[in-house]
Order: C-alpha cells, then sequence, then structure tokens
C-alpha cells in the first residue's frame, strides 16, 4: 500500500472534491482517481461514492482514513527523525502544555533551555486538556495523567503532583476551616477540571470520590490557586504549596489533607519515531531534570 495512496484518500475525503485536493495536493485529478482506484484494487471494496455533489467516504472508506491519518503522521515524524539525526539539538519543536502552569516555572524552564541549547526555537501551544488538542504537527506533549496520546507515542512521568485542598488563612479564619464532608460541602469550592475526571467527584485518601456542588469549575491551575490565595474559596487543585513567585508561601494552607486528594501524574509524551532526534531527546532529559529540583 503506498503512502501517496493513503494521502490522496485522505485529502479527496476532508475536501470532498477531486478538484480540490489535486490543488492541495499538487497533483493531477486523474492521477488521484487512479491511487483512490489502486486502494480500492487492493482493499477489494468501495472507498468513496462517487455522487452529484462530491465523493462521500463509505463506512470502510472512514475507517481507512482514520487509520490512514496516525500512519501518515508517524511516516513524516520518521523521516523528521532521520533528517534530524546528523545535527545537536537545533531546529524548531512544537509544544502543546496544560493551562495553568505557574508562569515563573515556565519562565526558568525555558531560560534553562535557551541557556543550553540556544539553537532550538520553539512554537508553545495550550490547552485545558492537550490530549484532546489537535496533535497534527505537534514533536511534545505535557499533560497531567498518566495516559498519553493514542497512536505512537512515548510517555514519560516528570513528577508526582500532590492533588489536594487549599484556601487563604483569611477565608478560613472567616468561615472556618472543615473537618468532615459535610462541613465541606457547605463552604465555597473551586473545582479543578482534571483530565479525565468528573470535577464534581472529589477524590478521597482512602479510596473512591465524594460528591460536591463546586461554584466554579475551571481548568486553569494557576487562577484556581490566585482565587484560593485571594480568599474566595476552597480550591482542590494539584501541588497547592508549589513555590509560586506570585503567591506567597503563607497565602494558603492546606485543608483536610488526611480525607481529601490523590496524587496526579504530570507527564511528557513525544513520538515514539521522533526519539532519538538529538532536540527530542535533549528536552525530555532536560524537562525530567528540571521538575526533579523543583
Amino acid at each position: 500500500m503506498d503512502l501517496d495512496d493513503l494521502r490522496a484518500l485522505v485529502v479527496v475525503v476532508e475536501t470532498r472534491s477531486f478538484s480540490a485536493a489535486a490543488q492541495r495536493l499538487g497533483s493531477p485529478r486523474a492521477t488521484l482517481r487512479r491511487r483512490i482506484d489502486a486502494l480500492e484494487a487492493v482493499t477489494g471494496i468501495p472507498l468513496l461514492d462517487r455522487t452529484a455533489s462530491g465523493p462521500l467516504p463509505t463506512e470502510a472508506g472512514l475507517t481507512l482514513v482514520a487509520r490512514a491519518r496516525d500512519l501518515l503522521l508517524e511516516a513524516d515524524a520518521v523521516l523528521r527523525s532521520v533528517r534530524g539525526l546528523h545535527l545537536g539539538p537545533a531546529g524548531s519543536l512544537t509544544v502543546t502544555l496544560p493551562v495553568g502552569l505557574p508562569p515563573v516555572l515556565l519562565r526558568l524552564a525555558y531560560e534553562s533551555i535557551h541557556q543550553q541549547f540556544p539553537e532550538l526555537r520553539f512554537e508553545a501551544r495550550f490547552a485545558t486538556n492537550p490530549l484532546l488538542h489537535e496533535l497534527e504537527g505537534v514533536d511534545v506533549v505535557v499533560h497531567w495523567g498518566a495516559e498519553g496520546p493514542t497512536g505512537a507515542w512515548s510517555t514519560v512521568r516528570l513528577v508526582e503532583a500532590r492533588e489536594w485542598c487549599v484556601a487563604s488563612p483569611s477565608y478560613l479564619a472567616q468561615h472556618g476551616c472543615p473537618v468532615s464532608i459535610d462541613e465541606l460541602r457547605t463552604h465555597a469550592l473551586l473545582a479543578w477540571m482534571a483530565p479525565g475526571r468528573d470535577p464534581v467527584q472529589w477524590p478521597l485518601i482512602a479510596g473512591g470520590s465524594v460528591e460536591v456542588r463546586p461554584r466554579l469549575v475551571v481548568g486553569d491551575v494557576h487562577m484556581l490557586r490566585h482565587l484560593a490565595a485571594g480568599g474566595v474559596g476552597i480550591a482542590l487543585l494539584p501541588d497547592g504549596e508549589l513555590p509560586n513567585a506570585e503567591i506567597p508561601p503563607d497565602a494558603v494552607q492546606v485543608v483536610m489533607d488526611d480525607v481529601i486528594g490523590t496524587v496526579t501524574p504530570f507527564c511528557l509524551s513525544y513520538r515514539t519515531a521522533m526519539a532519538e532526534v538529538p532536540r527530542v531527546r535533549a528536552i525530555v532529559d532536560l524537562l525530567r531534570a528540571f521538575t526533579a529540583m523543583i
């Protein structure tokens, strides 16, 4: 099966037009039709319905397109990895990060990378859940949770982050410090939109979870930390005591840490085909060392 044949099918399905696909790929329409015919000959079943409004994928065509996209991305990654083997840590990397990382830590991490690898360039993208973000063209994904992207990706666990409730001393002085689940439910609760978890279900140290009614649900951990420090309520978030130049160490304190909380992995994923590319390998090694010092 030819990769160019698969690419032709993917683009025809995306554009729903042989003409538009031919223009995007810079290839004659007749060539695209021959490529689709070749695929249908190999599979033995129709992949497109040629209708008056344009080519539409059959069920088999949709299935093949879904797999073909992964194969094409993997092939592109392999080619990029081979081209980069003769280089040191240089070139460009596209990185997707979760929103809510403390800006001071992002600055320190970038300064460390730039100091050691001045020839590296970056495009940084941010998403509430990077694993649900568009990963086409992305080299590295930093994310909460142990599960990385589906497909040919490798995942490295950078750090285990303790997840717990925090609040400001002023809030607790005014509203009292809860010592039970029933008391906790009476407070203004601020919930983190943790990947893969219902934000109204707060984890218990002993296992399982308890249902609460948060007044605010947000995916930005940094925002939650500021709200808690500002006395807005009790926030459940990872690493509530993480050093942060913008928030004094005594601005928040842990609440019910023997009842509410869990451990959430903070991970980095990269395309397996690019494991030996110097710039990817260097970033993985540097970020592992950097998070170990936090």
